[in-house]
């Protein structure tokens, strides 16, 4: 990690105490999963195949391997 990648998580975990509220099932977990934006406030979270290429965001337009994974 870069230095201002500790300080960022440092303040996420330790200064702010954020992992005391922030709960619910796309948090619980050290995974990562390709999450519908629209469904992050709702409690019911939709887990997608990351084998499939429609769900990797911008990649589904730009067809770049680069882009997989990436929403901004």
């Amino acid at each position: 990690m870069t230095y201002e990648e500790k300080i960022d998580t440092s303040f996420f975990f330790i200064k702010e105490q954020w992992t005391n509220c922030c709960t619910g099932p796309a948090l619980q977990k050290m995974e990562f999963h390709a999450l519908k934006l629209n469904e992050v406030n709702s409690s019911e979270v939709t887990f997608y195949n990351l084998n499939d290429p429609a769900k990797f965001s911008r990649y589904t337009f730009l067809k770049k391997e680069e882009d997989k994974y990436k929403t901004q």
